[in-house]
């Protein structure tokens, strides 16, 4: 039951940080919340128990974007 539970609730804040991403106008926050968004894909996989799937998502893709997010400042 906690299992479905935290599943719907990680499903539903990545449903509503992928809206944010396509709505916003301004593009450092449309990349904090991909990021954002990408961690919770994570978890999501880790409460599948698949850590390794979970490591890749956050060292690839939000990792990725917080690279790019850097050269866009600099």
């Amino acid at each position: 039951m906690f299992e479905t539970i935290t599943f719907y609730t990680l499903g539903g804040l990545v449903l509503l940080f992928a809206l944010l991403v396509v709505s916003t106008r301004n593009t450092v926050h449309a990349i904090l919340f991909l990021v954002i968004d990408f961690l919770g894909v994570a978890l999501l996989y880790a409460s599948m128990n698949s850590m390794f799937v979970a490591a890749i998502q956050v060292l690839v893709y939000a990792g990725g974007i917080v690279v790019l997010l850097s050269l866009i400042h600099i």
